[in-house]
């Protein structure tokens, strides 16, 4: 079960990645007024994505027809640039704090986890008070999450006890943690988009 919580976690984080890519591109953006890290972003996902060819990867089903004509869009100039969004969701490794604050800084995303802290449903979750003791939990929780996920994954069960509470507090976690999640991303992307 922790490792279908792991795996539903991953899922949510690349749905979050792919929709903040289509709504960049979306509404006929030209390529001029995508921001420099964006396109940067775009240039090296694709070049990875495109890199899978020959081995293409289990777990997503890339058209890498459709990547190559997206790119072909990307140019200073272009009135309506395609970002590749799936290309964005590629190769992560999210379940520690680090990894989920790289995978969203990759859409200009910037994790602030005080913006957790100040949520009454994860403190009540984590069981704290006080903005910055319950950032500090979340980053914590999170970590010990993928830890939990790691030794379970790559050495089966020895070792691992995880009990139905303890499975119980890890969704009662990662639900406000999701919407807070959410929440802050299309926040942020609200104040890219609107420019």
């Amino acid at each position: 079960m922790v490792i279908s919580l792991a795996g539903a976690f991953e899922q949510f984080i690349r749905r979050i990645l792919r929709d903040s890519v289509i709504a960049m591109s979306g509404k006929g953006r030209n390529y001029d007024s995508l921001a420099e890290g964006i396109k940067k972003e775009n240039f090296y996902r694709t070049g990875l994505a495109l890199g899978t060819i020959h081995e293409p990867l289990d777990y997503l089903d890339l058209d890498y027809e459709l990547l190559a004509k997206n790119l072909g869009t990307c140019f200073t100039g272009s009135a309506q640039a395609l970002l590749n969004a799936e290309a964005f969701a590629i190769f992560l490794s999210i379940i520690s704090p680090k990894h989920l604050e790289d995978a969203l800084r990759r859409i200009g995303v910037a994790l602030r986890w005080d913006d957790f802290g100040r949520v009454a449903e994860v403190q009540t979750a984590l069981d704290k008070k006080g903005t910055r003791d319950t950032a500090k939990a979340v980053e914590a929780n999170l970590k010990r999450f993928g830890q939990m996920r790691n030794k379970i994954a790559h050495s089966g069960s020895s070792g691992v006890v995880v009990t139905a509470l303890d499975f119980e507090q890890l969704l009662q976690f990662f639900r406000p943690f999701g919407r807070t999640l959410a929440r802050v991303a299309e926040t942020d992307l609200a104040k890219y988009v609107a420019k």
